[in-house]
C-alpha cells in the first residue's frame, strides 16, 4: 500500500497575472487570516531574501491581491486582498 503525500498548493496572483512561479522558489510561508463577518482578510508571504533570486518588484498600492490554496484536488480562493 502507498502512501499519499498531499503537498499544498498555491496560486497569488496580482491585479489578474499569476505571480505564483515567481514567488515558489522564494517562498517561506504563506498565512490567509479570514476576517470576521466584514470584516478584511489579510494575507501575509515570507520570502527568502537571498541574492540568488533577484529583487521582486513589490505590488502598487491598491493592487487587488487574490490568493487561492488548498491540497489536491480541492482548491479554496480568498480575496481579493488590496494591499
Amino acid at each position: 500500500m502507498r502512501l499519499m503525500v498531499f503537498l499544498p498548493m498555491f496560486r497569488v496572483e496580482v491585479d489578474g497575472e499569476n505571480i505564483s512561479r515567481v514567488l515558489a522558489p522564494r517562498m517561506s510561508s504563506l498565512t490567509v487570516t479570514d476576517g470576521a463577518g466584514v470584516q478584511s482578510d489579510q494575507v501575509t508571504i515570507t520570502l527568502s531574501d537571498t541574492g540568488l533570486f533577484g529583487r521582486l518588484q513589490e505590488p502598487r498600492q491598491g493592487a487587488e491581491i487574490k490568493i487561492w490554496m488548498d491540497y489536491p484536488p480541492a482548491t479554496a480562493i480568498h480575496g481579493p486582498v488590496h494591499r
